[in-house]
């Protein structure tokens, strides 16, 4: 970069408010742990913490000692990501300032759009991958898949739940659903007669959140992963696909999660003084045209796991 390089703040705002629809995405939704180092290890609790020790104190007033088992730490590691594109200068000079500023607007718009849409793929590949969830995965069985209109949806989460409280002593908080089940779901006859059995029809957010409610099942938040993407490469014909599909996660999330070895399901770690899109614009020395523009977008985070006890996922929730 040369001494015309510059950061534009008014764009970076505009440009992170302005890409996908923000209520598509999963990750933004997370909670943010603000680091120190852009790599380091925290600590794991065991279950042991639910051991049945006994707190009966001796005749001497001594308590019982007890030893907490610890897993194998866990690291994260903040990554760093961005694109550039250059904007030329003749098309640069055939334009008025405020046109130009503009075209700088769009050109960060697709960089931010194109950085925040991979950044919900890197956390579909934590919070609904078999691979990721080893040990807190299961494959829906046809009987109880959300499309099948004898299936018993509402027992089914209950059944995960308790298996979720029991195994980290939490109780689950979060819903992450892939769009194709959730609106599956809203339209499973088990939703849909429960929210009038008169006139049955498909449930919004409110009347699935009564449903829960009325099932001993509240204070869930129900987040939905919409979000797609071109899996093509440049140049190649478009091909498109959602980023979330055909799952479900079941999660204990704490939201006030602001240290590395507070208890959660899933974490954005971010390096202090480096949070959100930055866009920077800048003269290349190498540019044959010495008006282009070249606009550099980049972000740093890493979205992680860190108790996937806390959590399990269900896929193949579909027929």
């Amino acid at each position: 970069m040369t001494d015309n390089t510059h950061n534009d703040a008014l764009i970076d705002q505009f440009s992170s408010a302005r890409f996908q629809q923000e209520g598509n995405l999963i990750v933004p939704k997370l909670p943010i742990c603000l680091v120190d180092r852009p790599t380091d290890k925290y600590s794991i609790l065991s279950g042991s913490y639910l051991r049945d020790d006994d707190d009966t104190l001796d005749t001497m007033g001594r308590a019982n000692r007890v030893q907490y088992d610890y897993e194998t730490p866990g690291t994260y590691s903040v990554g760093s990501y961005g694109f550039v594109h250059d904007i030329p200068g003749k098309r640069l000079r055939n334009m008025d300032p405020a046109i130009q500023r503009k075209e700088k607007l769009r050109v960060s718009m697709i960089n931010t759009g194109k950085l925040v849409t991979n950044r919900d793929r890197r956390g579909a590949l934590q919070i609904m991958n078999s691979t990721a969830m080893s040990g807190y995965t299961a494959a829906v069985a046809a009987d109880d898949q959300i499309n099948n209109e004898t299936s018993s949806p509402f027992k089914m989460f209950s059944d995960y739940m308790v298996t979720i409280r029991r195994q980290c002593g939490y109780e689950v908080n979060t819903y992450f659903w892939a769009d194709d089940v959730w609106q599956a779901f809203c339209q499973h006859p088990d939703v849909m007669y429960r929210t009038d059995p008169l006139r049955p029809k498909s449930a919004d957010m409110q009347r699935v959140n009564e449903l829960f409610e009325n099932f001993k099942m509240g204070g869930i938040q129900h987040i939905i992963g919409k979000a797609s993407y071109n899996t093509a490469k440049q140049g190649l014909t478009p091909v498109y696909d959602d980023i979330w599909k055909d799952g479900i996660t079941l999660a204990y999330v704490d939201y006030s999660s602001i240290t590395e070895d507070t208890d959660s399901f899933v974490k954005v770690f971010v390096e202090r003084g480096r949070a959100g899109v930055r866009n920077y614009y800048f003269k290349e020395s190498n540019n044959q045209d010495q008006d282009s523009l070249t606009c550099r977008t980049e972000v740093d985070y890493q979205v992680k796991l860190t108790n996937a006890a806390c959590g399990y996922y269900l896929s193949d929730c579909l027929l």
